[in-house]
This record gives C-alpha cells, sequence and structure tokens, in this order.
C-alpha cells in the first residue's frame, strides 16, 4: 500500500471518529454523503474501527430492533 493511500485512510478514519464524535446516531448512508464514499466504503471503515476497538455500536429505538444503531466512541477512540 502506498504512503499516500494509508495518510487517505487514516485520514478516514480521524474524520469518522469526529463525526461520531459529534453525532452517535448518524446512519451509514449520511455518514457516506460526509465523507464522500460509498455506503460500502462506509460501512468498512465502521467495521474497521470497531473490531480496533476505537467505537462500539449499541442497538437503540424503541423496540431495539438493530434498525437504530448508535455508534460510541470507546476510551481508546
Amino acid at each position: 500500500m502506498t504512503s499516500s493511500r494509508k495518510l487517505a485512510q487514516k485520514d478516514a478514519r480521524v474524520k469518522v471518529l469526529r463525526l461520531l464524535a459529534k453525532n452517535p446516531h448518524i446512519t451509514q448512508r449520511d455518514l457516506a454523503a460526509k465523507l464522500g464514499v460509498s455506503v460500502g466504503g462506509a460501512h468498512y471503515l465502521l467495521n474497521a474501527l470497531i473490531s480496533e476497538g476505537l467505537v462500539h455500536f449499541q442497538k437503540s429505538g424503541p423496540d431495539s430492533s438493530g434498525r437504530h444503531v448508535a455508534y460510541l466512541l470507546t476510551q481508546k477512540g
């Protein structure tokens, strides 16, 4: 992986963390729009941050069916 690509990925991760800090109930679609990436790209970034322990997700909403999710920063994030 080239250094410019690594830098772009690191920059995208920082942007995701900042957006989640401001709005933990943001949808993947809105996150993708703000980052200028596809919904799949936003999903990939979120999963990477979750697997690294920087973000935790919590089901929310009236029935906790999983349709509404809050992305919360962990102590590490």
